[in-house]
């Protein structure tokens, strides 16, 4: 796998610097949830595995491709960024009754 790199994602490598790395001990996440293709699921848990730190996905209704994400203050750009780089397609479910 040496030399090889992931044709659909760009990961950020990590910054000890980060203003990520800079977030109170008692902290309220940020819950986002997105609605995705079923078979994206895994690929989009180890993508943020792979990312650790900036945000924990849950799986909310694997039938519906339903996913939370727990993002720590400070962050939501650096998930963002993710997200964004990303080949799947994704929606956001802003409305938390259509969970």
């Amino acid at each position: 796998m040496k030399g090889r790199h992931h044709p659909f994602i760009l990961i950020k490598s990590f910054n000890p610097d980060s203003e990520c790395d800079n977030i109170p001990d008692m902290l309220e996440t940020i819950r986002k949830y997105y609605r995705i293709h079923r078979k994206d699921i895994s690929f989009l848990r180890f993508v943020f595995e792979a990312c650790e730190g900036i945000a924990v996905i849950t799986t909310i209704d694997s039938e519906k491709g339903v996913v939370m994400l727990c993002i720590p203050p400070g962050c939501e750009s650096e998930v963002r960024a993710v997200l964004e780089s990303m080949s799947i397609r994704m929606e956001e479910i802003r409305d938390k009754e259509s969970v």
